[in-house]
């Protein structure tokens, strides 16, 4: 599940090969998303995400600032941004909070990326990335862990034609509440973007995700999305997402839509 608040192809790669690079803008996006499974739990936990994201691009760096409005109905609270039942030292499932229903601001995520090689119709971009998550979010009714995390990360882009190759790879190092010793998350993702014409693409990728708490099973993903842009200069952008979870400790499903408006 991509609870970054980005799926990976929209990140990467945004303008077509044949669109001339913008050095300097602002965006504004508007992120809905829902997902819904059990999570390697005994019951099944529904997560809805509204989030309002800040872009800022200049040259080779962007800063991006993500406010997340959470609503969580289950068992299941969040750490690292995906829904997890509580350590446990027995066999089986993890822990499992009561089943409840809560609401609120998530944890406020600030992203700083910088382009390493600047790509073309031909060449790669190679991009690395420092994510920050502050524990804004309430612990207390599951939306968070209460605690800081530190993310970073390269990512991949090669264009071939019509189509770009993505790929990803990042770390991220969990802040641990008192009692409670969460193992670093790793992630892997690989995908393929086509081009359609100049302002619509399609494309698919798949997910790796370590388990934050040892001796469980790593989550796996798959999704299939579309990106289009309107306007005459192609500035408002809308991208829609599918989600099917490959493993018991992921979601069984997920829907994600995005609208962004470029100044």
């Amino acid at each position: 599940m991509a609870l970054a608040f980005c799926f990976l192809p929209v990140c990467l790669a945004d303008e077509g090969p044949d669109a001339p690079p913008k050095l300097t803008y602002w965006r504004i996006e508007f992120d809905a998303a829902h997902f819904t499974g059990d999570y390697g739990l005994t019951d099944e936990t529904a997560l809805n995400v509204l989030t309002t994201r800040i872009r800022y691009r200049k040259g080779r760096s962007e800063f991006r600032l993500g406010l997340p409005y959470l609503h969580l109905d289950g068992a299941a609270s969040l750490v690292g941004g995906t829904p997890t039942g509580e350590p446990s030292g027995m066999p089986g499932p993890p822990a499992a909070n009561p089943s409840t229903s809560e609401s609120g601001p998530g944890d406020v995520s600030l992203r700083f990326d910088y382009d390493i090689i600047q790509g073309s119709s031909k060449r790669p971009w190679v991009t690395t990335l420092l994510r920050f998550k502050l524990p804004t979010a309430d612990e207390d009714k599951g939306l968070g862990s209460g605690e800081a995390d530190v993310e970073g990360g390269l990512l991949f882009t090669q264009p071939v034609g019509r189509f770009s190759l993505l790929l990803e790879g990042r770390l991220t190092k969990l802040g641990d509440p008192d009692g409670v010793d969460y193992k670093d998350v790793r992630l892997a993702s690989a995908g393929l973007a086509k081009q359609l014409g100049t302002r619509t693409q399609v494309y698919g990728f798949w997910e790796y995700r370590s388990h934050p708490i040892d001796g469980r099973e790593a989550r796996q993903s798959t999704a299939i999305g579309a990106s289009r842009r309107f306007g005459t200069q192609g500035r408002v952008r809308w991208s829609a997402a599918l989600y099917v979870g490959l493993t018991e400790t992921s979601e069984d499903w997920g829907v994600q839509t995005n609208l962004s408006r470029e100044f």
